[in-house]
């Protein structure tokens, strides 16, 4: 089983800005806490459209404090950033890409994605794209599968696009990805 140390989203990741990393990083362990979750927590990724699952543990260290909770009021944008933690870190080691672009609003995903070999130029490649979606508690109408059929069916919409997409939805209250590749 793989460590993922949720730290790691602040630890220089290329493209993205150290201030969101930051926000992303309180946000999953706020939300994770917040579920009754203390370190570690396993998980399972379950890989799409292969079914296939594979086993990580969430880490962290941080301590949260009261000036975090108070900043972060907001359970559905606490919750979208918390899966941005957990979604990039895990594209990370379930892809080849490693470098974070945010996108524009209205295009159908949250970040572009580029391989490594991309040069450090303000001419970023856009080689990939990923949308990201979290869901604090599931319940009968939200599951993660539900979330990824709505997901697909809204970027066929965009689908004049032909980089390749990659969908991570992520279910806070017992902890599970479905990682999808599409």
């Amino acid at each position: 089983m793989s460590d993922i140390f949720l730290e790691e989203i602040t630890s220089g990741i290329d493209w993205l800005a150290i201030g969101l990393a930051t926000t992303m990083h309180e946000c999953a362990v706020l939300t994770l806490e917040e579920m009754s979750h203390r370190d570690p927590v396993d998980f399972v990724v379950v890989k799409s459209p292969s079914n296939t699952e594979e086993p990580f543990r969430l880490r962290w260290v941080l301590t949260t404090t009261e000036h975090m909770k108070r900043s972060y009021q907001d359970e559905h944008r606490k919750t979208d950033h918390a899966a941005m933690c957990v979604s990039i870190l895990l594209t990370q080691r379930l892809s080849q890409f490693s470098k974070f672009t945010s996108s524009e609003k209205g295009n159908g995903f949250d970040f572009w994605l580029e391989l490594d070999e991309s040069d450090e130029s303000d001419n970023f490649i856009q080689n990939a794209r990923l949308e990201i979606s979290g869901i604090r508690r599931e319940t009968q109408t939200n599951k993660p599968e539900y979330r990824l059929k709505e997901k697909v069916a809204r970027l066929k919409k965009y689908d004049q696009d032909t980089t390749p997409v990659y969908i991570g939805i992520i279910e806070f209250s017992a902890p599970k990805a479905l990682f999808h590749q599409q």
